[in-house]
């Protein structure tokens, strides 16, 4: 996402373009850097306040001259300014992934290609990201084109918003009593304020949709609009400008290095970079000699403000792209590589697509023709994708990996055990609780299968162990949160509903019968990062095993290879050999949970590492089983197969209860 110039001299001012510099450069320098630039995705933040200034600033002097905002003309000049360029680099990355990925890769993106042409790409990934099946995937080349769509359907709507605004003043019972700057500042500021306070909510109930929402994001493009419009003919003294700007300076550059992938974002973190963004635009004109103009004037940030666009586009699917087409992981020499690459590219495209397009004949076209012309472009863009998408699934079809692995390849992401859509699982964060009976309803024998979607994915052979030999079980799960002491659950482990659906849980069990055993296992993804969490789990299971419950801890699965669908795809019959980790990098984060109760009275602790791996090496493909069915989870096929060792791990657990009956009321 950009913060656009609107005309060729907005486009020149020097502070604004020092500022859309700095934001592209934080970002890129995150994507390529992400542990040493930590906060660099808040350049994002300040783009958006940049877009709220110029294109309410814009509007806002129409408004002054004509009194009315004219739609078809705004709408037709964000098209020409837009449009080209992004449909492009879409169109490029299309036909490199057809040239250098493996087809199954492409198809799993073809929503995001879409939904990138029609600006709507942060609500598909908002979907994606709030469905616990979907979240681990690899990352999209068209990533990025999430605030892209945000700032499109801003645009869209925003001139819209205005015009409403408008018509209120020459309502009768405000005719006379109210201008149109009172008007617009009084509706920007209620949706600053409300859009603020919703980004604040929705961050700590669902924070993946919170991020990619246009709600929780409105108001940061409102506080850049509320300073086009209130200070559009008001002039503050130049040495508190210059103030101002270093203090917007000081506030954007404390995101850039305090904040992390743990920081609640956005929610009221935002309003640092937001802030920060929004003091710098009240000071940026300063003529105050205390003003930083060496930098402004410096030819290089100047140039990297004029394509900060085009960058923008460019970066991120040449980083992705780029393991792909040399074949190896990125090296330092590689990324500095990309940086040289992508600006070339970026300059090429704003000299010679987007500049043409933007002040070319086009422009003087009418409206209509110049809106049907880009219909029509981004209608050949979506062709071309569907079209790929055609021609990759043949080919997919036609795969060794397709037609010799169980699952195909091309089903492995949705092997997912039979209980993933039932009342047993609750989403990472409702705060509901659930369970539900399976196996033999009148066993008398009762095992418990409670924890995250890493305890889930033994369902399937622990199911059929159970209706076997006649046990009662009963599953609840709850996505990503570790079952644990809910007093001393870290906070920052899991979302806020977990403490609650733990509490639940307890409850539960202590209101049952009295349960034979307990089986649990826990994503290292989620506790890996986190040691204390062991101290948490390791009082929950004294607690309940102090009761006579017997407990069975699984520890943690490998992880494979982030991209192993798109290598075994690739490598066919060398799969096995091709596409697996060391055994040290797979069992990587650690699990801390079940080595920290191993050794407990009434623990049993189970390791199934050495059937993944050998002694340095996790395949994902073992006897033509795919292993994994995304880059967390073992595939349902593949648990399966651990029948044997669940059955022989189970027993040794529940010792004489197994046949005596032990656990029932």
């Amino acid at each position: 996402m950009m913060a656009r110039g609107v005309t060729r001299t907005a486009a020149a001012r020097a502070d604004i373009q020092a500022l859309r510099a700095l934001a592209i450069a934080s970002v890129f320098i995150y994507h390529l850097w992400p542990t040493h630039f930590s906060g660099g995705f808040i350049g994002v933040d300040i783009f958006f306040v940049i877009s709220g200034f110029l294109i309410t600033g814009q509007l806002w002097r129409e408004v002054e001259v004509s009194g009315r905002v004219e739609f078809a003309k705004f709408w037709a000049r964000r098209a020409r300014r837009l449009l080209p360029a992004s449909l492009l680099v879409i169109a490029a990355t299309v036909v490199v992934i057809l040239i250098f990925v493996p087809p199954l890769w492409y198809l799993g993106f073809v929503d995001e290609i879409t939904g990138s042409v029609g600006y709507v790409q942060n609500w598909v990934l908002a979907g994606k990201a709030t469905d616990y099946l979907q979240a681990n995937t690899a990352d999209s080349p068209f990533l990025h084109f999430w605030s892209l769509s945000v700032e499109e359907q801003f645009y869209v709507f925003w001139p819209l918003i205005l015009g409403l605004l408008l018509l209120l003043t020459r309502a009768k019972s405000f005719a006379g009593k109210i201008t149109p700057k009172l008007a617009i500042s009084l509706g920007l500021g209620l949706i600053f304020v409300t859009s603020f306070a919703y980004s604040v909510y929705l961050t700590s109930e669902q924070p993946e949709l919170a991020y990619f929402s246009t709600f929780t994001r409105a108001w940061e493009f409102s506080g850049g609009a509320l300073v086009a419009v209130i200070f559009s003919s008001r002039q503050l003294n130049r040495h508190l400008k210059a103030a101002l700007i270093w203090i917007g300076l000081a506030l954007m550059a404390y995101g850039f290095f305090k904040f992390n992938s743990h920081t609640s974002f956005p929610g009221y973190w935002a309003a640092v970079p937001t802030v920060g963004a929004i003091a710098f635009l009240l000071g940026g004109d300063s003529k105050s000699p205390l003003a930083p103009w060496w930098a402004f004037k410096f030819w290089p940030i100047k140039f990297l403000g004029d394509i900060s666009y085009s960058l923008y586009l460019w970066h991120w699917p040449i980083i992705i792209l780029a393991p792909w087409v040399l074949r190896q992981n990125l090296t330092t020499t590689d990324r500095v590589a990309i940086i040289a690459v992508a600006v070339v590219l970026a300059w090429l495209s704003k000299r010679y697509v987007e500049d043409p397009i933007r002040f070319g004949s086009l422009s003087t076209k009418r409206n209509r023709t110049q809106l049907l012309t880009a219909a029509g472009a981004m209608t050949t863009v979506v062709a071309l994708a569907l079209g790929s998408a055609v021609y990759a699934q043949s080919q997919v079809d036609a795969s060794w990996s397709d037609t010799h692995l169980n699952p195909p390849i091309s089903k492995v992401g949705k092997d997912y055990p039979r209980i993933e859509h039932s009342v047993c699982r609750v989403q990472k964060n409702d705060f509901d609780f659930s369970y539900c009976i399976k196996g033999d309803p009148q066993g008398k024998v009762l095992i418990g299968l409670f924890g995250d979607s890493h305890t889930r994915q033994y369902y399937d052979p622990i199911e059929a162990l159970a209706v076997e030999h006649h046990w009662k079980l009963i599953v609840a799960s709850k996505s990503a949160c570790p079952l644990a002491d809910a007093a001393t659950l870290p906070s920052a482990v899991a979302h806020i509903s977990c403490k609650s659906w733990n509490q639940k849980l307890e409850a539960f069990i202590h209101s049952s019968p009295k349960f034979s055993l307990i089986i649990n296992s826990t994503s290292s993804f989620v506790t890996g990062n986190f040691a204390s969490t062991a101290l948490a789990y390791k009082t929950e299971v004294k607690r309940l095993t102090s009761h006579g419950t017997k407990w069975l801890v699984i520890l943690d699965n490998p992880k494979p290879l982030a991209t192993f669908v798109a290598c075994v795809e690739a490598a066919g019959q060398k799969a096995a050999s091709s596409c697996g980790l060391s055994r040290s990098h797979a069992m990587t984060p650690a699990d801390p949970l079940a080595p920290a109760i191993k050794g407990l009275p009434g623990v049993t602790y189970a390791d199934y590492t050495d059937t993944y791996c050998s002694t340095d090496y996790c395949p994902p493909v073992i006897k033509n089983t795919v292993v994994y069915r995304d880059d967390s989870h073992i595939s349902a096929t593949f648990s399966m197969t651990l029948k044997p060792q669940l059955e022989s791990s189970i027993l040794q657990a529940l010792g004489s209860s197994a046949s005596t009956g032990a656990g029932a009321k």
